[in-house]
């Protein structure tokens, strides 16, 4: 009788590691959600994801460390992107992002003093 419980309890571990590791990779595009959302389907996500472990999707857009690049574009300053052995280009284009940003929420943002966008200029 304990070995069969043994058994079963290896049987049990053994299918909730297999559906974890099913889980862990975009299945088929007609058994998901996104063909209930147009814009999904639109923008072909569905097929381009399909077959992916979660790792690598995560790996694809995971950000450098803020260590390497100061606001001002020093490198190794500390305070920003990356580090010296990271890739110094994409840090300098994550900060310019930042800075476009930060610049576009100033002129929209209700609470900033430089508000220059209202909702009817938007709407040109």
């Amino acid at each position: 009788e304990g070995r069969l419980f043994d058994g079963l309890r290896e049987d049990l571990q053994q299918a909730t590691r297999d559906l974890d590791e099913k889980a862990a990779i975009v299945q088929d595009v007609e058994e998901s959600r996104a063909d209930r959302e147009p814009w999904v389907v639109y923008t072909g996500f569905p097929t381009h994801l399909q077959g992916l472990r979660d790792a690598e999707i995560k790996s694809s857009y995971k950000l450098p460390l803020n260590n390497g690049i100061d606001r001002h574009g020093d490198v190794g300053s500390g305070g920003g992107y990356g580090s010296e052995d990271d890739d110094p280009e994409l840090a300098r284009i994550l900060l310019a992002a930042e800075a476009v940003l930060r610049d576009a929420y100033q002129l929209c943002s209700n609470r900033s003093p430089e508000r220059k966008m209202t909702q009817q200029r938007a709407k040109r």
